[in-house]
């Protein structure tokens, strides 16, 4: 995800049973590893929790930051990725 845009703005996602951030960031910005923009939008959820758990509760709403990625270069993409 190097190179996102964070725009300001943010959807609103309400968790349901056995979600967890990288299933999130493949939900909404095609990368399972692309949790950090969940997380730090979200941090203040869980106080002062040394460590965020993995799996979310039922019915929490979360802030999904907009991001805008770069265009990819279509000649880098394997032929069946590419848009011809």
């Amino acid at each position: 995800m190097a190179s996102a845009i964070q725009t300001g703005e943010y959807l609103l996602h309400v968790t349901g049973h056995g979600q967890r951030w990288d299933i999130l960031a493949n939900l909404y910005y095609a990368d399972a590893n692309a949790i950090g923009p969940i997380v730090e939008a979200n941090r203040g959820l869980f106080g002062d929790l040394p460590e965020l758990p993995a799996g979310l509760p039922v019915g929490l709403e979360l802030k999904i930051p907009v991001i805008e990625m770069p265009a990819i270069d279509d000649r880098l993409l394997p032929p069946w990725k590419r848009g011809k």
